[in-house]
């Protein structure tokens, strides 16, 4: 099934997923291109993200490599 990278248009909507009923985070996440989703898309309640966005994303969430040498 093909998929998308969507969020929310408005981050303090809260838009569920109709199957796991949990909120759509404000940063996105993956989704089946469903009927659901597209609709969604279509009503303008949630956006697509672009390859630039989704990337930033993942640069974003990336752990960032401490410099400290450990335990003091």
């Amino acid at each position: 099934m093909n998929t998308f990278h969507i969020k929310p248009t408005n981050p303090e909507a809260i838009i569920r997923d109709p199957i796991t009923r949990r909120p759509l985070t404000a940063g996105g996440e993956e989704k089946p291109k469903d009927h659901f989703w597209m609709r969604r898309l279509r009503d303008g309640d949630v956006q697509e993200l672009t390859k630039k966005e989704i990337a930033d994303l993942k640069k974003d969430a990336a752990p960032s490599k401490s410099t400290s040498g450990g335990d003091a």
